[in-house]
């Protein structure tokens, strides 16, 4: 992408995002697979894996103090009734596009790719994310925003678009009964206020609760 920028001196490339799961994601454990649009806050073109993976794991164990991040930190304490720290194991952060941009003068500012910058990544992008959701199969997903790849990920049809739709959630399930969310990213949560917020998060993270209670004894 570096090299088939066509604005390479206004629009800078952001270092590739790697997803950041949980050990007992990992190991088969469900847990709840979180996934926004795009690598926000990333503003370098670095290329060292290792370097982009020490960042993923930065952020979700150290996150800001952002409304994207209150919302999981919100939703991780409300489902498993302890501290962040203690059930980071049983989530994941991902993001729909896994390279991000950034404008450069006066900046950084980091932006959603659009346009080309999202044409040249849409592709690769699918795939490597449904390798994501076949790891975490029994994980709850919860779309943090919009984007192209959720349809081409999941599906148009089977959403239940009435039963939250004063918060503006849709949920379906999977073949597994692992449910997924489609919903407002959290800054637009928190734009409409407290109360409109503790609501989301109260009502979500009571559907989590209510999967991964069917789920077999010990194995959440």
């Amino acid at each position: 992408m570096i090299k088939k920028n066509p604005h390479s001196e206004h629009v800078g490339i952001a270092a590739p995002f790697l997803p950041w799961i949980g050990d007992a994601i990992f190991k088969g454990s469900p847990g709840i697979y979180f996934i926004g649009i795009a690598t926000r806050g990333a503003t370098s073109e670095a290329d060292d894996f290792d370097e982009c993976k020490r960042w993923s794991a930065d952020i979700a164990s150290n996150p800001p103090p952002t409304p994207y991040w209150r919302y999981i930190i919100d939703i991780a304490k409300t489902v498993y009734k302890k501290e962040y720290s203690q059930c980071r194991s049983r989530i994941a952060w991902s993001n729909q596009f896994k390279i991000g941009i950034f404008n450069k003068p006066p900046g950084p500012e980091s932006r959603n790719p659009s346009g080309i910058y999202a044409h040249m990544q849409e592709e690769l992008c699918r795939l490597i994310l449904e390798r994501e959701l076949q790891l975490a199969s029994t994980s709850v997903v919860i779309f943090l925003g919009d984007g192209p790849l959720i349809y081409p990920l999941v599906g148009k049809d089977g959403w239940d678009r009435k039963r939250h739709r004063s918060l503006g959630i849709w949920v379906k399930e999977r073949k597994n009964g692992a449910p997924i969310f489609y919903q407002y990213h959290p800054g637009w949560l928190q734009r409409q206020g407290v109360e409109h917020f503790s609501e989301h998060v109260h009502v979500v993270a009571c559907a989590v609760r209510e999967y991964l209670g069917r789920r077999p004894k010990g194995t959440w």
